[in-house]
Parts: C-alpha cells; sequence; structure tokens
C-alpha cells in the first residue's frame, strides 16, 4: 500500500478542490452566458429573425403582438422580452420610439461538453474536499513518529509536536521571572519574528502570524505562552490544519525558539 506524507495529501486535496471549483465556475459562465445581436430591421416598424431566439426590447412604449412575452426574465436590462420559436418577419405596435432598442439573444444551450464540465468539476470538488476531510480528521496513524520526535535546544528547553498541526516547547527559566520572559519574548516576536499581539497579561500571551492563504512562514499560526510548572514557560504553537506540514513545522518553531532564547536572556 503506498504512503503519501500527509502535507503532500494536503496540497494535493487543495489543489484538486481548487481545480474543481474552476471548472465547475466556468461551466456555470458557460452555460448562462447569452450571445446577442441587433435586429435587422426592414421598415420603421418590422424586423428580420433569422434565428429562435428571446428578442430583448430597452425602454418603453414598444410592444410587439406576434409574439409571447416571457414572464421570467432571462436577460439583465431588458424592459421585456418576447420568446421567437421561429424565423421570419415581426412588426411592433406603431414605430420604435427613439429612446428604445431591441436585440435578439441566443441562450447557451446545455451540451455534452457542458455535462462533461459539470461533472468533472463536480468530481473534483467531491475528491480534493475528501482528501482535505481525511487530512484534517483522521486518526494519525504515526502518532509514536510524533510523539518521538523532539529537538532539544538546551539542557532546560525541548520542543516536540503533538499532532499535524500542534506543537510544544517547554522552557525552563532560572534567570529571569515568568512576566518577564513572556514580556521580552513578545517583543521579540512581534519585532523580530512577524507576529502580533492579541492578547498579553504577566502570565500568558496570545499572538498570531500569517494568513487564510499563506505558506512557509506565512502560514496562519496561533502561539499561545502559559505557565507550565514552577519556573516552566510553554510556547503552544498552532498551525492551521489545512496548512500543517508536521515535522517540517516543529523544526521550523524550534529554531524560532532557539533565536528567541539567544536574544532575550541576560
Amino acid at each position: 500500500m503506498i504512503e503519501v506524507e500527509p502535507r503532500v495529501a494536503l496540497r494535493i486535496g487543495l489543489v484538486l478542490l481548487i481545480t474543481g471549483i474552476i471548472v465547475t465556475v466556468y461551466a456555470a459562465l458557460t452555460y448562462s452566458a447569452v450571445e446577442c445581436a441587433g435586429v435587422e430591421f426592414v421598415s420603421n416598424s418590422c424586423f428580420v429573425v433569422s434565428k429562435p431566439g428571446i428578442i430583448c426590447v430597452k425602454g418603453t412604449g414598444v410592444s410587439i403582438p406576434q409574439l409571447r412575452k416571457v414572464n421570467s426574465s432571462t436577460i439583465s436590462g431588458c424592459t421585456v422580452q418576447y420568446a421567437v420559436n421561429k424565423v421570419g418577419v415581426y412588426c411592433i405596435k406603431g414605430s420604435l420610439p427613439k429612446n428604445a432598442s431591441i436585440i435578439i439573444c441566443y441562450p447557451q444551450r446545455v451540451g455534452s461538453f457542458s455535462i462533461l464540465y459539470w461533472l468533472i468539476g463536480a468530481g473534483l470538488v467531491l475528491l480534493g474536499g475528501g482528501i482535505l476531510y481525511w487530512c484534517i480528521t483522521r486518526t494519525k496513524t504515526n502518532e509514536e513518529e510524533y510523539l518521538m520526535e523532539k529537538y532539544v535546544i538546551d539542557e532546560g528547553t525541548v520542543c516536540r509536536s503533538l499532532s499535524l498541526a500542534r506543537h510544544i516547547c517547554r522552557v525552563n527559566l532560572t534567570e529571569m521571572s515568568v512576566p518577564e520572559f513572556i514580556r521580552r519574548a513578545t517583543e521579540f516576536l512581534s519585532n523580530e519574528l512577524g507576529y502580533k499581539q492579541r492578547e498579553i497579561a504577566s502570565t500568558y500571551a496570545i499572538l498570531v502570524r500569517g494568513s487564510m492563504f499563506g505558506l512557509g512562514r506565512k502560514k496562519p499560526v496561533t502561539l499561545l505562552l502559559y505557565v507550565g510548572s514552577d519556573n516552566e514557560v510553554i510556547l503552544d504553537f498552532r498551525v492551521a490544519p489545512l496548512q500543517a506540514s508536521g515535522l517540517y513545522d516543529l523544526k521550523q518553531f524550534a529554531d524560532e525558539v532557539s533565536l528567541l532564547l539567544k536574544n532575550i536572556r541576560p
């Protein structure tokens, strides 16, 4: 059985989902598109229809007794619409007012290619959505790998993964108080590593970074700093599930914590 790395599966699912949405939107736009053109007048009151379609009248004071009005509007911008089922010459009642115009439109019909686009788009959306759902909700088959993998930054600091999208670093403090560490850490994270402060207190802090569609260091991350046991602060990194990369994220966060400690410790 072929095993796919979680981050690869996430990217495949995301690509399939986006592609399916694009194909579906294209099919919808193609189906709803209309082709319009001006009618050919043979006199001040009569015009020629060479192909069945929908007569779109723009303006007031125009009536075509020979044609049946369309009750529901299918073309935007029309004052009134008439259905034309046969080719021939049709005449308006009176003459065409100067502020009015008549065009004929041909709504796109559903053909074999349109149906194929709908099926392909729907299939890709379902497949991509299914892969993403599986990646987000599945039970971690490599849980031992996540729990065993860790980065020891120094004697008192260890980072490890709890899941594909969550990683923690435990920092033992001996040279400064918890409030002082949180103050210095939030300042460095904000000024040097691109985090934004959401909520700050003496015993905890919440910071965020990235955006919904970000990748790499721009992926959405929420960082919680809080007190663990005595003289211990926990940095809890949580990545958006769709952009999570498991142990790759752990390495990045461990590097960030290492850089943080080098710059804020006395």
